[in-house]
């Protein structure tokens, strides 16, 4: 099953907790499981109950817990993934 990691797609959400969500619903139904999902959706309705179920999911992750988040913290943790891949 770990194979399927190296040639699935990284997403990154990082505003709509309900894309998160929808996410995985779609891993749940059997949709290839994400390389690594980046979540980081930014509110306070559903947000927190989205970032726990991606806690809980079996997918890799990079999430900010709690209510904060959005785009700019989302490109921020890319921008760090390819800094550390460049070296």
């Amino acid at each position: 099953k770990k194979d399927n990691f190296l040639n699935a797609p990284l997403v990154v959400i990082g505003s709509a907790p309900t894309a998160l969500i929808s996410l995985l619903d779609l891993v749940e139904d059997g949709y290839r499981i994400p390389s690594l999902i980046i979540g980081m959706p930014v509110g306070f309705i559903g947000v927190s109950e989205s970032k726990k179920r991606l806690l809980n999911s079996e997918c890799p992750y990079i999430v900010l817990e709690g209510s904060r988040g959005g785009a700019s913290l989302a490109a921020a943790a890319i921008n760090a993934l390819l800094r550390v891949a460049e070296n």
